[in-house]
């Protein structure tokens, strides 16, 4: 989600919004024909992140539609077009450019800025800001009996880590995804702290994993190419371990079957 505040924030702030379309009404929490009105002749003044969700903020708009709350979830993407594209929710702007919101199971919300700060008042630390502190997940987990993977993805500790994520860090690690957190030694503990926001941070300046924002995007999905095992299923890490796939938590997970014994 880093990668679609950067894009974003690169086409969008300091433009001028148009309308909001809906062809799925129920992605969106008020009717396209009240939103529209409401936000036609706002300039864009921010996007922010947290966690593994957007906020595109309207410098003029009314109050409790200052805000636009983005969650994508599973399989959801962003993109950015000059021609109309089938999607749930579009945002359109003067410029003629359209920001669409491909939300299959996520939704988008028009908010107060009071209450997306109540939405996010439960999400942990950031893991690439300078609050964040390794030793909050063993705090927070070493007594829990669920898998590291899950702990990892929990998002009240530290926001923002998903599947994919979850796995290259455990891989990073050593630590086999399902492994209990509470068997964690204090070395792992230590060094999980450690590899957390090294692997965000590449991540993140590679481009991430998702899919091209717009035509010609050379830049969004570029950490695909540098995945040590997810989506590397029967494939070789780099030390020559054969990646398998299983579900840990309710999620598909990779590992490697050499350097993260079960």
């Amino acid at each position: 989600m880093e990668n679609y505040r950067r894009q974003l924030s690169r086409f969008l702030v300091g433009k001028t919004a148009q309308s909001i379309i809906a062809e799925w009404p129920k992605r969106l929490n008020c009717p396209a024909e009240v939103a529209s009105p409401a936000i036609a002749g706002s300039p864009i003044e921010s996007i922010e992140r947290r966690g593994k969700s957007l906020a595109i903020g309207f410098e003029r708009a009314p109050d409790t539609f200052r805000v636009l709350y983005i969650h994508l979830m599973l399989g959801g993407r962003i993109s950015i077009s000059r021609e109309a594209q089938p999607a749930p929710v579009t945002l359109t702007l003067q410029d003629g450019l359209r920001v669409n919101f491909h939300v299959g199971l996520g939704r988008l919300d028009f908010l107060s800025p009071g209450a997306l700060r109540q939405r996010w008042a439960h999400l942990g630390v950031e893991p690439l800001s300078p609050t964040y502190n390794g030793d909050r997940l063993q705090s927070a987990y070493s007594h829990s009996s669920r898998p590291i993977k899950t702990c990892l993805m929990d998002q009240k500790v530290v926001a923002g880590i998903g599947n994919v994520y979850s796995d290259e860090i455990c891989y990073d690690v050593g630590l086999y995804p399902g492994q209990p957190a509470s068997s964690l030694t204090d070395f792992q503990w230590q060094r999980l702290g450690a590899v957390l926001p090294t692997v965000l941070e590449k991540a993140v300046d590679a481009g991430g994993v998702g899919p091209p924002i717009y035509e010609g995007d050379q830049v969004t999905g570029g950490f695909r190419a540098q995945l040590a095992v997810h989506y590397q299923e029967g494939k070789a890490c780099g030390n020559g371990g054969i990646v398998v796939k299983g579900p840990i938590g309710g999620r598909t997970a990779y590992w490697c079957s050499d350097c993260q014994p079960t």
